[in-house]
């Protein structure tokens, strides 16, 4: 069996192994970036993803999440990024905003969309609603979704997909 060693920075780069992997952050309370985000966007990061928790950490600190702040934490991140990394192209900034109880933007100016569930029972408004939510995620510096695409319910008690398909 081979043996696993640790790789140094240089090492991760060469390797590609950074530009495979996506990971979440912790958001700090004075909205600078975490000392090993910045150092994983430096050796190669492919992605970012941003939970609920990002959000809950400024509301938590008595105000709402800023639509600007949050775009301009992004082009911070994708600047880190291609300073280093521009022939990699650009970092996958990504949030898992499905609509329905699946939100990890709580924000009142945000757009609430209903269940996928939901939307498949009015086929008609399926473009808009998912344009609308692309429109709105891009303007915030997401570039990747993890909104159900395949999730298909076909046991009608099935409590993790239930409304998400």
């Amino acid at each position: 069996m081979a043996q696993v060693t640790a790789l140094n920075w240089d090492e991760w780069h060469a390797s590609g192994l950074g530009q495979r992997l996506m990971v979440g952050y912790e958001s700090q309370p004075d909205g600078v970036l975490p000392t090993r985000l910045e150092a994983l966007l430096h050796a190669g990061l492919g992605g970012v993803i941003w939970f609920r928790h990002n959000a809950e950490v400024a509301l938590e600190r008595g105000g709402e999440v800023q639509a600007a702040r949050l775009s301009s934490i992004h082009d911070e991140i994708q600047s880190l990024h291609a300073a280093q990394h521009s022939e990699a192209g650009r970092l996958l900034v990504a949030i898992d905003q499905e609509g329905g109880p699946v939100e990890r933007l709580p924000w009142s100016d945000f757009p609430t969309l209903p269940s996928p569930y939901s939307l498949h029972l009015q086929p008609d408004l399926m473009k808009p609603y998912y344009q609308l939510l692309a429109q709105s995620l891009a303007q915030l510096g997401f570039n990747l979704n993890f909104s159900p695409t395949v999730d298909v319910n076909t046991e009608p008690g099935n409590r993790v997909i239930n409304v998400r398909s």
